[in-house]
């Protein structure tokens, strides 16, 4: 995608700029909704088909608040294309940071807006947008959303404090798009990125449910009501500030950024059991990790690194000595280096799978992890000059 981050954010308009980080895959976890997924099957798509990639252009022409996103289409072959003219839609807010989520159909996205709220809209066949609901407010602050792998409901993530309402939320979501709030179904402290294997949840947070002291990624049975089964401290201090998330595909190594401005940005990488979480290592020198995306084929991760001195796309593998986790290096770019590369949108099925959309200031960039482990820049949609075409949020349909 292409992210304003934070320091470029701060200068262009005087309005505070959220955090981000991409969310996990949802699960069709033990939580009761009034319509459930089958009064309103939510089927997958071809995998193999012409997919809609959602960017949000969170600034005017003068670099004011702008809640306008735009809908690009992305042929089954990898081709990303602008319509002529820009095929675009206004929500309740601008959307700087974030991951949009999208049901399992690919009809129906959820974008976290800057000011908390959901903004709902629904896809046809051809892309064409329609506002479903353009500024849903909760009873939570929505950072982060983490669609239920049934299409049916999903899950909230708001990085606030316990007393000030931190935690994870459910939302039903009708065959027609529009949201119930379901309330607060785990209180955490400053929760981070949130993904399931099974029955089991993932999650960054200072403290969750009864988590004990010191841990900063929890293991979670996710069956009503969800429990504590275990957990670890990935940093080994308390300095983080929770940023990019992301989950092994075998669903046994979790990546956890840390964007704290006054410390040494990193990653954590812990390990993943069933009932425990174990701390692997730390890699500094990313700053503002904010994107986090796993390779389909085996131990690869990339990382974006939004701001300077290390801005950035970064490889990390289990190179090291002995097969330890490294930062591999630069990813080797094939049009131009990247700009404040920010949130990122991967596509899991079909031949496009271990595509990843990145979000950057001017254009949208395609990586492409491989099975032989080579992770390569495979091409940009540069998007023309002016703030107006600054990009934030990112999704593509499933």
């Amino acid at each position: 995608m292409c992210a304003m981050k934070r320091v470029l954010c701060a200068a262009v308009v005087a309005a505070g700029c959220g955090d981000d980080a991409p969310g996990g895959n949802g699960i069709d976890a033990g939580v009761d909704v009034d319509a459930p997924a089958a009064a309103c099957p939510r089927m997958p798509a071809a995998a193999d088909r012409t997919r809609h990639v959602v960017v949000a252009h969170p600034y005017t022409t003068s670099g004011a608040a702008s809640p306008v996103f735009e809908v690009l289409d992305l042929s089954a072959d990898g081709t990303l294309a602008r319509s002529s003219p820009p095929r675009t839609f206004s929500l309740g807010d601008r959307a700087p940071f974030g991951v949009i989520a999208f049901t399992p159909d690919g009809q129906i996205g959820l974008a976290p807006l800057d000011n908390g709220k959901i903004g709902v809209f629904a896809l046809d066949d051809a892309g064409t947008p329609s506002v479903v609901d353009a500024a849903f407010s909760g009873s939570f602050y929505a950072d982060r959303i983490v669609m239920d792998a049934s299409g049916a409901r999903a899950w909230v993530v708001d990085s606030n404090t316990r007393e000030n309402g931190g935690g994870i939320y459910e939302i039903a979501i009708g065959c027609d798009g529009a949201l119930t709030d379901r309330g607060l179904i785990a209180g955490a402290r400053s929760p981070g990125g949130l993904a399931f294997a099974g029955a089991r949840g993932i999650m960054a947070a200072r403290e969750v449910l009864t988590s004990a002291s010191g841990a900063d990624v929890h293991l979670l049975d996710w069956t009503a009501p969800p429990t504590v089964i275990g957990g670890g401290d990935a940093f080994g201090d308390d300095d983080q500030v929770f940023s990019g998330f992301a989950l092994s595909h075998d669903a046994k190594t979790a990546f956890i950024g840390d964007s704290n401005f006054g410390g040494n940005n990193r990653v954590a990488i812990v390990g993943v059991g069933a009932t425990a979480i174990t701390p692997i290592t730390v890699i500094g020198n990313i700053t503002d990790p904010s994107g986090i995306a796993t390779s389909p084929f085996g131990d690869v991760a990339l990382v974006t690194s939004s701001q300077p001195p290390a801005e950035g796309i970064y490889v990390l593998d289990k190179g090291g000595p002995g097969g330890a986790w490294r930062k591999r290096g630069s990813l080797a770019y094939v049009d131009g280096a990247a700009q404040l590369p920010g949130d990122v949108a991967m596509i899991e099925r079909g031949q496009l799978a271990g595509r990843v959309l990145v979000s950057e200031l001017s254009r949208v960039r395609q990586v492409a992890f491989r099975a032989s482990g080579a992770v390569d820049d495979v091409g940009s949609l540069k998007l023309p000059d002016g703030l107006e075409q600054i990009c934030g949020a990112i999704g593509v349909t499933p």
